[in-house]
């Protein structure tokens, strides 16, 4: 699958590659055994957090590297709208292989590993992104649609469904999902799911998302809502409105469109949370980002990185080739 990339973009454009830090962290924080051997504390974050990026830098070749975090108190815009957004989530736990003694000493675990990743990422050419109130779907989407030239590649690293959405050919927009080994694009989506990436977030919308506590219209899975709007699976961006509409006119064909058009301030309110084709950003935010695009870190400080390694007992990290991944960075 890795030729996706070069069967659908032309390789002398800029390949941005954003990523889902948060999305990559954690898998590698919860289920990586690595310690560091002077602490005895576990490391699975940093190890593997560090060995995924190297692994994503062979396969995606980039130019650019973004690695975007949320900020923060970064879900605070969406728990306006909406005060149980993400709540009830399950803590975090660590592999069974080691054991914290409290919460908090786990918590400050995982701070003291996130700390340590941004030291690393100021000695390699990688540009991390963090901004206070922001969740970093918002900030990855805002970058992939906007802060660089159409024909320019982007590529998502991220296996969060949020993102489908935005995949679209002719923005040269795609995900590299890292866990499933391969690469998703506009047409792997409607290929899937027969619904459009235009109109994905108004499928979500109705469906809902259990994952961020956001509850949609009960009986009405991904499969019921391509049969019961296939327009969905067209290129055209389809309203709320028109979903509206469309289920009260065909209410007396199949009454359970009554559900649908009987809940429209719970579909606007998960539109406009799920939704990612029009970040809500105030104008100082969006200078942040373009400051951070403009201003990347092309740093190669393979001393200081060897150097960390030797520090955190890693090993198994082979400094000039994991710098070698890097021959493609450009200014």
């Amino acid at each position: 699958m890795a030729e996706v990339i070069k069967e659908l973009y032309a390789p002398e454009n800029k390949r941005i590659l954003l990523i889902d830090y948060l999305n990559m962290f954690i898998r590698n924080y919860s289920v990586i055994p690595s310690h560091n051997p002077f602490t005895g504390e576990p490391s699975g974050g940093v190890f593997g957090t560090l060995r995924s990026l190297s692994a994503a830098i062979a396969i995606c070749k980039p130019t650019h590297v973004f690695v975007i975090c949320d900020g923060r108190h970064g879900s605070m815009r969406r728990k306006t709208m909406y005060k149980d957004y993400k709540a009830g989530r399950k803590p975090i736990r660590v592999n069974r292989f080691y054991k914290f003694e409290t919460d908090e000493d786990m918590k400050r675990n995982r701070i003291d590993q996130e700390l340590r990743l941004r030291d690393y990422f100021t000695r390699i050419p990688v540009t991390y992104i963090n901004i206070d109130e922001v969740e970093a779907d918002d900030i990855i989407a805002y970058m992939a649609q906007y802060s660089f030239d159409k024909k320019d590649e982007k590529v998502i690293l991220s296996c969060d469904h949020d993102f489908y959405q935005l995949m679209s050919n002719e923005s040269n927009i795609m995900i590299y999902n890292q866990y499933a080994k391969k690469f998703i694009t506009e047409s792997c989506i409607v290929e899937k799911f027969d619904i459009h990436p235009r109109n994905f977030a108004m499928a979500r919308t109705i469906a809902g998302d259990s994952s961020d506590n956001i509850p949609g219209i009960k009986g009405f899975g991904l499969k019921t809502i391509r049969s019961y709007f296939p327009q969905l699976a067209h290129p055209e961006q389809v309203s709320l409105c028109e979903i509206i509409d469309y289920a009260r006119k065909n209410a007396n064909i199949k009454p359970r469109y009554n559900m649908i058009a009987d809940n429209a301030d719970l579909l606007e309110r998960n539109f406009k949370l799920m939704q990612l084709y029009s970040p809500s950003f105030q104008i100082a935010i969006t200078k942040q980002i373009n400051y951070a695009v403009l201003n990347q870190n092309n740093t190669k400080d393979q001393i200081g990185f060897r150097k960390m390694l030797r520090e955190d007992g890693i090993s198994s990290i082979n400094p000039s080739n994991f710098f070698k991944r890097f021959q493609f960075i450009t200014d």
